[in-house]
């Protein structure tokens, strides 16, 4: 019997420490958060690309501003919690 997959409505989705009010992370995925700027201008969330590595990991490319950070998933996970 298989089971089914981990849908939207069953992941409970944490903050990234430092990025709250642009990133959030669950079960080993990584979305932006839908905000709006200053201006008006409006980002809507989805989910970012991930990035395996030779030795297995997976990382991400988290912006803020014109600064960028590359991140290891397994650890903005355990950072969440």
């Amino acid at each position: 019997m298989k089971e089914n997959p981990v849908s939207d409505t069953d992941e409970f989705w944490l903050p990234i420490l430092g990025f709250e009010d642009y990133y959030e992370v669950s079960h080993g995925r990584v979305r932006s958060v839908l905000r709006r700027d200053t201006r008006g201008y409006t980002w809507q969330s989805k989910m970012i690309a991930l990035n395996p590595s030779d030795k297995g990991y997976v990382s991400v490319m988290l912006y803020r501003g014109s600064r960028h950070t590359k991140r290891w998933v397994h650890r903005l996970v355990l950072e969440a919690l």
